[in-house]
């Protein structure tokens, strides 16, 4: 008994280390998984706040505040130019100065100015410039608010005189960026106030008051000649690739000079109009003295 009970002690004991080393084996390996736990938390705490820190940044460098039109003082030595003040929803202000023509887009974060150093296009919450290159000589008989945006504010476009058009005057079309996307010869009549091109509220086709020019060959019954604002008055209807979709005639010849002035209808098939004698401006928030036509 005495010899068997010395073989069997080693392995006893050697159990007895297994049984021990599997028992603290146990914890270590739970407080490692924890410890790791602990650790892939805290990353993903510390990449959430980094991203966080991202997107307020962003929002801060670019915010999207609506801006508008706070005053237009016209230049006491040079008519033509007039300084532009835009306020931003939050009191920011922004001065454009020489400004002959502009417009400001639908969302009201792009102003576009043709000012005496050329085509300007302002981010006005990124408070960014943009020149844009004209070919050709300087433009002239432009609209003082002459600038329409598209519905989308992927475009806009401008009437301006150039003498390389047929007719010396051109609808230029050109993307937000400044992109010249198209020339459309056109005979537009211009004045300084109301001959703004306008854009449909949903579609990239736009109305602008036009002239047949042909129309200047007829004389008065004493023999001079028709001012442009005496000739017929029509209506054209063009798309962004120049196409002349329609032509409408909204008055014969006249004795005096007259204005048009446009608007769409909200469902896009109108077109509501009102003509009026240039010394004699009447309410044009009046509804009741537009006169309105199909253009489908």
């Amino acid at each position: 008994m005495h010899t068997k009970e010395n073989v069997n002690e080693p392995i006893q004991k050697e159990t007895n280390t297994t049984s021990w080393v599997k028992s603290l084996l146990f914890p270590i390996l739970v407080v490692f998984v924890i410890l790791l736990s602990l650790i892939l938390s805290n990353l993903t705490i510390q990449v959430q706040k980094s991203n966080s820190g991202l997107n307020s940044t962003k929002s801060t460098v670019n915010p999207s505040y609506k801006w508008k039109l706070l005053s237009q003082v016209v230049s006491e030595e040079f008519h033509e130019y007039s300084n532009i003040e835009l306020v931003s929803d939050v009191g920011a202000v922004k001065i454009v100065e020489q400004v002959i023509s502009y417009g400001i887009s639908n969302n009201q974060d792009v102003f576009v100015a043709y000012t005496s150093g050329g085509l300007e296009i302002h981010d006005l919450n990124r408070n960014t410039v943009e020149q844009v290159i004209i070919e050709g000589k300087k433009l002239s008989k432009l609209a003082r608010e002459g600038i329409a945006f598209s519905y989308d504010d992927k475009y806009f476009i401008l009437a301006a005189g150039v003498e390389e058009s047929r007719y010396g005057t051109q609808i230029l079309v050109y993307s937000r960026e400044g992109e010249l996307v198209n020339k459309i010869d056109a005979s537009i009549y211009y004045t300084e106030t109301v001959s703004k091109p306008i854009f449909s509220p949903n579609s990239n086709v736009f109305a602008i008051r036009t002239y047949v020019e042909e129309d200047l060959e007829f004389l008065k019954p004493d023999g001079s000649k028709y001012q442009l604002g005496e000739l017929p008055i029509n209506i054209s209807i063009f798309n962004i690739f120049g196409e002349e979709l329609k032509l409408i005639n909204v008055r014969d010849y006249g004795s005096v000079n007259t204005e048009l002035f446009l608007k769409w209808d909200s469902d896009n098939r109108y077109i509501k109009y009102v003509l009026f004698d240039n010394r004699n401006v009447p309410n044009l928030r009046n509804e009741n003295i537009f006169n309105k036509i199909s253009i489908i």
